[in-house]
């Protein structure tokens, strides 16, 4: 990397200021005017008189003892091409998550995963062999890695926040690429060719060297680094090659190196809530709060914790949580009109809020969240039908209209009508997307409120088939990921309304089930009094009959 290259990234990027060794910044400091001695984390804020150059010569000596130059003409490509490879990927996981591509661009990111592999892996087998049949195969998967980068950029560019997390998510990539090894860069490239498994070790490994060879470097500066690995760790979980509890080790080690980063915070609460870890979860949505830089980023803090306080049954925690979220999503939109972001967060908060009232008994109030948040959805879905999270935001309100038809037994009919028109939604969606973990999720939600329906009116076969399917897709979901406390729970309600009818599901199959996750401290008080439930349960079922 040129001279040039160095101290231009270290003057551009805000981690100048976190760049340098915790000994050095209370040295730096002890120059300055501040009394307190701290990193220059803090010094940042607290020590104005602090000169730049001083941190410059610091960090770019730091970037040369640990980064020696080496020619830029030499590594440029591989660069470019594992940096061009790593943004599609990541672009791809957003497109999934946020469901930003129609049925088209859906099946084209399917394809061309799968011509992204085929070219790797050809040549990967034409190394060693002629010249003009490695630089066939080079250039054959450079323009499939092309093509698969612009078809994910030009859908992410379509979505106002994707597309500020992609620059976000571009400018740290960069930093980390353009200092790195060229035996990771070559890995990364692996990984952003599709074969994220293969790589997976290699890039794991170099992390935990490259760590332990820069303790000299203030622990700060390597947490880009590490994001980076627990995002790509994150691809993996999606498409089910990583579970939750190993995608929590690295963003672990992000939060131990910097613990001030907003999204790390958030990425962890999330992960501990799945993991059944509800009161790490407040913490850690806690902290993020407390980090957050905007009203932004405080109404996602806000819903994230009210989510996590709503899971660990702590009602006026989680309606505090909401109210609050909800009066910033509120102001935010009031600024924005036009900002469909804006808009759908109200429209998820307001669910939010309906459910945590539910819960309490306040059906009055959740009906008017849940009623609101339908609007919000109906207009969302209208202005932009080929947008899956819109879909998939109109499938919830509807979903949660129904919960509230199912109180009353002459609404029978409407809560099957609202169930019949999400699953349909669902259905659609999960055809984009087969191997999506959350779509199939929603549809298995949607088979279970459906059986609900059927069995309250008396039709137990047509109910007995939904709970089936609904079963078939949580067991497996189960099955890939045994850590996940949610995926564990919801194998357990599957199993849990077919016990009733015997056959080869039984009250005995849910109280075992119930005893794997209890051995694995995943059941939480509330999940303790259903298994008390299920145990009388089984002692009063009959024996099943061969």
């Amino acid at each position: 990397m040129a001279e040039s290259s160095n101290v231009s990234f270290v003057a551009s990027n805000w981690l100048i200021w976190k760049a340098v060794d915790i000994e050095i910044g209370r040295r730096l400091m002890a120059s300055t005017n501040c009394e307190r001695v701290e990193p220059l984390i803090r010094a940042k804020r607290e020590c104005r008189t602090l000169q730049l150059w001083q941190v410059l010569i610091v960090a770019v000596v730091s970037l040369y003892c640990f980064n020696p130059p080496v020619l830029k003409a030499q590594q440029n490509p591989l660069r470019s091409a594992a940096s061009t490879g790593l943004v599609a990927q990541y672009q791809a996981a957003l497109i999934r998550e946020r469901r930003l591509a129609d049925d088209r661009e859906t099946r084209l990111i399917s394809r061309y995963e799968v011509e992204l592999k085929v070219a790797r892996q050809a040549f990967d087998s034409s190394v060693g062999g002629a010249a003009d049949v490695i630089a066939a195969a080079q250039e054959a998967l450079t323009k499939t890695r092309a093509s698969f980068s612009v078809l994910t950029d030009s859908i992410v560019r379509r979505a106002n926040l994707a597309r500020v997390e992609m620059e976000s998510y571009r400018a740290e990539l960069r930093a980390v690429v353009e200092q790195a090894s060229a035996e990771k860069v070559a890995a990364l490239e692996r990984f952003g060719d599709g074969d994220r498994v293969g790589a997976w070790p290699l890039l794991e490994e170099l992390a935990e060297t490259s760590e332990r060879a820069r303790l000299v470097v203030t622990r700060v500066s390597l947490a880009p680094g590490r994001r980076q690995l627990a995002l790509q760790r994150e691809i993996m979980r999606d498409r089910g090659e990583a579970s939750a509890q190993q995608v929590l080790a690295m963003w672990d080690k992000a939060a131990e190196l910097d613990p001030t980063d907003f999204w790390t915070q958030v990425y962890r609460g999330r992960l501990l809530q799945t993991l059944g870890k509800f009161n790490l979860a407040t913490r850690a949505f806690a902290a993020a709060n407390h980090n957050a830089a905007s009203d932004w980023d405080r109404t996602i803090a806000l819903a994230e914790a009210g989510d996590a306080f709503a899971a660990a049954d702590d009602r006026a925690s989680a309606l505090s949580s909401y109210e609050s979220s909800l009066a910033l999503a509120e102001g935010i939109a009031a600024k924005e009109p036009n900002s469909t972001a804006a808009q759908r967060e109200v429209s998820v908060v307001q669910t939010n809020l309906g459910d945590i009232l539910s819960v309490i008994g306040d059906l009055t109030r959740a009906r008017a969240h849940f009623e609101a948040s339908l609007v919000i959805d109906q207009r969302l879905a209208t202005r932009d039908s080929g947008s899956a999270n819109a879909q998939r935001d109109l499938s919830v309100s509807l979903d949660r209209l129904g919960d509230l038809h199912m109180l009353s037994p002459m609404d029978l009919g409407k809560a099957r009508e609202q169930y019949g028109r999400s699953l349909l939604i669902r259905e659609r969606l999960l055809l984009r997307d087969s191997a999506s973990a959350s779509a199939q999720g929603d549809v298995s939600i949607s088979l279970i409120k459906l059986g609900d329906v059927l069995a309250i009116e008396g039709d137990s076969t047509s109910a007995r088939l939904r709970y089936e399917s609904s079963l078939k897709i949580r067991a497996r979901l189960a099955a890939r990921d045994t850590g996940s406390a949610d995926a564990q729970r919801e194998h357990v309600e599957a199993l849990w309304k077919l016990a009733p009818f015997g056959g080869r599901v039984t009250w005995l199959t849910v109280v075992v089930q119930l005893e794997r996750m209890a051995a694995a401290g995943q059941l939480s008080a509330a999940d303790a009094a259903y298994e008390a439930i299920a145990r009388r349960n089984a002692n009063a079922q009959p024996p099943r009959v061969p």
